[in-house]
Order: C-alpha cells, then sequence, then structure tokens
C-alpha cells in the first residue's frame, strides 16, 4: 500500500510539472516554481484525494438471492 502511494504522488508530481511545462510552452496557465513546489502540490492533491474518498460513501457488493 506505501508502494501505491508513493506512485500516486510521483505520478501526481509529474502531472504538475507537465502543466507547468505546457503553460509555459503556450504563454498561459499554471506555473510551478521547481521540483519541490510540484512533489508538494502531488503530495496535497493525493492527501486531499484520499481524505474524500474515506468520507464519501462506502460501496458495498450486492448479496446474490
Amino acid at each position: 500500500m506505501l508502494l501505491l502511494g508513493v506512485v500516486g504522488i510521483a505520478q501526481d508530481t509529474l502531472i504538475w510539472l507537465l502543466v507547468s511545462w505546457l503553460g509555459s510552452d503556450m504563454e498561459y496557465g499554471l506555473h510551478v516554481d521547481g521540483f519541490l513546489a510540484a512533489l508538494l502540490g502531488g503530495v496535497i492533491v493525493r492527501v486531499t484525494v484520499l481524505v474524500l474518498l474515506a468520507l464519501g460513501p462506502s460501496w458495498t457488493a450486492a448479496q446474490p438471492s
């Protein structure tokens, strides 16, 4: 589970960097000031997603009748 969390944070960090790179090419959009800022953004996004998943409705499998 820890490995999946780390991979998720790395994925979110790379998405922040990609959006920043695309935004700078188009001279519009989001600018991320370095890898550490992107990492912090990735951690914040991942923690927010996990909290919202924990607070949301839980899905249970239907029991066959």
